[in-house]
């Protein structure tokens, strides 16, 4: 009797051993997963920032081009293009 009693403590303290185990890793793995939505969230305003519009116009500012309303074309002679030639 003594032995079944004991066997059951026993068995009881495994489980709750396991249960604050796994509620443990749960808890570590839910900050996780929050750290990497955070850097998730940081990343995509960055890369919004980069490549947007706005970024690209001060990004072109800030290297010193400017706007130009005049535009002219070079007139190149159809016999000075590069042709694919087939063999």
């Amino acid at each position: 009797m003594l032995t079944l009693v004991f066997s059951g403590l026993t068995m009881y303290l495994f489980q709750v051993e396991k249960l604050t185990s796994d509620n443990y890793q749960s808890k570590e793995y839910e900050t996780q997963a929050n750290t990497l939505n955070e850097e998730n969230n940081a990343l995509e305003k960055e890369y919004l920032q980069k490549f947007s519009m706005k970024g690209a116009l001060e990004k072109t500012g800030e290297l010193g081009f400017v706007r130009t309303s005049r535009v002219k074309y070079i007139p190149v002679a159809f016999d000075y293009l590069a042709r694919e030639t087939t063999y």
